[in-house]
């Protein structure tokens, strides 16, 4: 908000708060402050930038290894892929799902 008021030149965010932003879910205030600002990846040919990452992982001895399995293969499905993408605007882990237009 900060940025769209001219109050400051950046702000460091996960890209799905500025889609959420854009969709218009948290109220129309915000969504036309996230229509005066843009997402920006700097140097993505040398040391990159900070990415946010989700994950799921098994850990070793788990006591229910077939059912933790079974999550993660659900976390990877098409259907919650695309919940991920088009709900919280996450980028897909999947071949199939494409990113949310608004990320």
């Amino acid at each position: 908000m900060a940025v769209a008021a001219g109050e400051a030149d950046i702000a460091v965010a996960n890209t799905y708060y500025l889609a959420l932003m854009l969709s218009g879910n948290k109220g129309a205030e915000q969504q036309a402050a996230a229509k005066k600002v843009k997402a920006f990846f700097p140097n993505q040919n040398d040391r990159g930038t900070h990415m946010n990452i989700s994950c799921a992982a098994l850990i070793k001895g788990a006591p229910n290894k077939a059912n933790a399995i079974a999550l993660v293969d659900f976390l990877l499905s098409p259907e919650a892929q695309e919940h991920f993408t088009n709900n919280t605007f996450e980028f897909p882990m999947i071949a199939g799902v494409s990113p949310n237009p608004l990320v």
